[in-house]
């Protein structure tokens, strides 16, 4: 995206097969036995504290039948159910199928407002209802077949909880006690102490089952926690009215609670340990934990009803929030989770009271900063600010990306002057626009370039004129080029040994002396004058040649000779340049001259230019390019190149030229990017700023999307009339009709 140019930005479908394109599953981490709760705060990993996680969000206007999700499970076909508080829906990847209740008619759905779904071994959908019991979704016949409440039925009419009991058959929670509920024979068995002489649990509400990897059934009742085998109960200490139970990789169990917070116990028992997770505005204790899932090995996220998802690094005892921010519509959807779910092509999925939220945990190579921090208290006047508040980012126009030798990152702005950026998490300094005083503080204007001097300084491109910071970044002062104007907008900066190359939107190219602060214009003479004087990009190759790239062609001079070569945009020859503005230029380890511009996509120069007419392979749209506005070119520590553009990014093969692009599906967030806002740490990270923030791309973590879901019929008239798909929707079976008489619809469900 130029600095003036409009925003070309993406909405892509919600369906979550996202066009076909999906996400890499990151490389499963090494688990660490036993939990470790750090009794100080532990330090926290690289980029954790400024980044946060992107969801995509279906709410009701996707089609579901209420804001307020309650509960999600997949079925044996893979379709996704979501329960609601004003019915049932079926998910299938592109749309949803509404289940609401009809007292009036037998197989419909018994009461609108569901509190759980459970699938069973069999792949049977069980739905808990807070009104009418529970109910079986018969696939074959598409009807619920209920287990109601009363006599010979279940001990209460509001089911909260379901689990498999290993043999065949459901334990069943509900507010009166615990059932059993044999499927085949429809027998339901009280396990409350006394019932038929059982040496059950007490006659207590029932919120939360588990049964873990050795068949113990744990129970969370209104009055604590209890765990038993062959219908023997007892009672773990600690835990009161425990609202969530979850087992993870390490065998470790978990368990929320209303008013305590969360606890672990060890895979080997033991008695259960809390877990701290303190922030500004109270404690983990003070919020319900009602839903826990293990989103990747080593990391389990706990939802609470008001301060969205706390996600705990059990190795380490770390924790960090993932929330609603209200300005962010790629956030947590609310900060009420009821549930946790995750689906078997391993996407997460979070019902709260605004929709069902969707995150792909194996999405690891691409972390999102939406804006530049706001330090969580400020510093002296003077100094830096320390620390930062994740949830209230400030500059999200992020102009010009600068790595500085110390380790830090200096991020130009369009509005906010420039923010100095530790990665491991926090704000430590910040050059703040003051117009009243341009001679010492940026103007409240666009940040253009930023460049390092070898002695540390870091030299400001603005709109309104050339700054020089202080390595420390507590200083700035406004740089006098004899002959220019003092506010003279500065696009293009190059630090070139002892001298400072400056490139004006306007007003051409111009050299500074670093040792005696002498100037001069460049290359202004008739016949020896640039393409076009309003300079967009300055870069040096290993030649020794000065490449300078302008909004009208593209220029080779040799400081050394004085010897000036023009290329100008030549579209009518297949190979020449083919449009005029290039945006960033690079060079690559094959010595190659990458050319990004914008509307010709990529131009790379083959040969060189000694022979007068210049050749160029080009990679467009056709090619694989995301779009043809090319705002920056970076190599990875790999080799490959890597192009943020007005529709995304993008990965070019050095060797073959094959593209591979990254979009929404691939968990990038922001669809445009500004012109020259790229940069490599020494970490091998890629950072690109964009229209809300920065994105930093892993380019080691990126892995393919390998998950193929199943081809399943969601609708089937014969002869005009629908009739019931069950016998048809299994996995890749055919529609037995023929296609005279039949419609289908067949879909492959996303969930999956």
């Amino acid at each position: 995206m130029t600095r003036h140019g409009g925003r070309a930005g993406r909405s892509p479908a919600l369906g979550a097969l996202d066009g076909g394109r999906r996400r890499g599953l990151a490389c499963a981490l090494a688990l660490l036995a036993v939990l470790t709760l750090a009794a100080g705060p532990a330090r926290a990993a690289r980029w954790d504290r400024l980044t946060q996680i992107g969801f995509r969000t279906l709410t009701q206007a996707q089609g579901l039948p209420n804001a307020i999700a309650t509960s999600v499970a997949q079925d044996g076909d893979g379709f996704l159910w979501v329960g609601t508080l004003g019915g049932l829906a079926r998910w299938d990847g592109y749309h949803f199928r509404v289940f609401r209740a009809d007292p009036g008619r037998p197989g419909e759905l018994p009461d609108n407002v569901i509190q759980t779904l459970h699938t069973d071994p069999g792949g049977r959908l069980w739905v808990g209802t807070s009104a009418a019991g529970l109910a079986r979704w018969d696939a074959d016949a598409e009807r619920f077949v209920r287990t109601p409440a009363g006599p010979g039925g279940l001990s209460h009419v509001s089911v909260r909880a379901i689990a498999d009991d290993g043999s065949g058959g459901l334990w069943v929670g509900t507010e009166g006690g615990l059932d059993h509920l044999d499927p085949a024979t429809g027998a339901v068995r009280s396990a409350r102490a006394g019932d038929a002489g059982t040496p059950g649990l007490p006659a207590l509400p029932v919120y939360a089952l588990l049964r873990d990897h050795r068949g113990t059934l744990w129970v969370g009742t209104a009055e604590g926690l209890y765990r038993g085998r062959g219908g023997r109960f007892e009672a773990v200490p600690g835990p009161a009215s425990v609202q969530s139970l979850a087992e993870d990789a390490e065998h470790r169990v978990w368990v929320g609670t209303e008013r305590q917070g969360a606890f672990v116990i060890g895979p080997e028992g033991g008695a259960p340990q809390p877990v701290r997770a303190p922030a500004r505005d109270g404690e983990l204790a003070d919020q319900p934990v009602v839903a826990m899932l293990e989103v990747r090995p080593g990391e389990t996220w706990l939802g609470t009803l008001g301060w969205g998802i706390v996600a705990v690094d059990a190795a380490h005892g770390r924790t960090r929030s993932i929330r609603n921010l209200p300005a962010l519509p790629a956030s947590l959807a609310d900060n009420a989770v009821r549930a946790l779910f995750r689906d078997r092509s391993g996407l997460v999925w979070v019902a709260t009271n605004r929709g069902l939220s969707r995150y792909d945990p194996g999405q690891s190579a691409v972390l999102t900063m939406f804006g530049t921090p706001v330090a969580a208290h400020a510093g002296a006047a003077g100094s830096p600010d320390v620390g930062t508040d994740v949830a209230s980012m400030g500059n999200t126009q992020i102009s010009w990306i600068l790595p500085t030798a110390d380790g830090r990152i200096w991020l130009g702005t369009h509005k906010g002057g420039v923010d100095i950026i530790d990665p491991e998490g926090a704000r430590v300094g910040a050059l703040a626009p003051d117009p009243a005083h341009p001679l010492t503080a940026l103007p409240a204007d666009m940040v253009l370039s930023l460049a390092q001097a070898g002695d540390g300084s870091v030299y400001v491109g603005t709109k309104r004129g050339l700054y020089r910071a202080s390595a420390d970044g507590r200083q700035v002062r406004r740089v006098a080029i004899a002959g220019r104007d003092p506010a003279a907008s500065t696009w293009a900066l190059l630090v070139d040994g002892p001298r400072l190359w400056i490139g004006g939107q306007f007003d051409g190219l111009w050299q500074l002396d670093l040792a005696s602060g002498r100037s001069r214009p460049m290359l202004r003479e008739p016949g020896q004058a640039l393409t076009d004087l309003r300079t967009t990009v300055l870069l040096r190759d290993p030649a020794g040649w000065l490449w300078i790239g302008t909004r009208n062609g593209l220029n080779r001079y040799d400081p050394a000779t004085g010897v000036l070569q023009r290329i100008r945009r030549d579209a009518g020859r297949p190979d020449g340049l083919d449009a005029g503005f290039v945006a960033t230029l690079y060079v690559d380890h094959h010595q190659r001259l990458w050319v990004g511009t914008y509307g010709g996509g990529i131009a790379i120069l083959e040969g060189g230019v000694d022979a007068g007419r210049p050749h160029f392979v080009h990679l467009r749209t056709h090619q694989g390019l995301p779009d043809e506005n090319v705002n920056s070119l970076i190599e990875d520590a790999a080799g490959e190149v890597w192009a943020c553009t007005d529709g995304g990014l993008a990965s070019i093969d050095p060797q073959t030229l094959a593209v591979r692009t990254l979009r929404r599906a691939d968990g990038l967030l922001f669809p445009t990017y500004w012109t020259g806002s790229a940069a490599r740490t020494p970490e091998g990270e890629l950072l690109f700023g964009g229209d809300g923030g920065m994105t930093i791309v892993q380019p080691r973590l990126r892995r393919p999307w390998n998950w193929h879901p199943p081809l399943v019929v969601t609708r089937l008239r014969i002869g005009g009339r629908p009739v019931p798909v069950g016998p048809y929707a299994a996995p890749a079976a055919p529609a037995a009709a023929s296609a005279s008489s039949a419609a289908a619809d067949a879909r492959a469900p996303a969930a999956l």
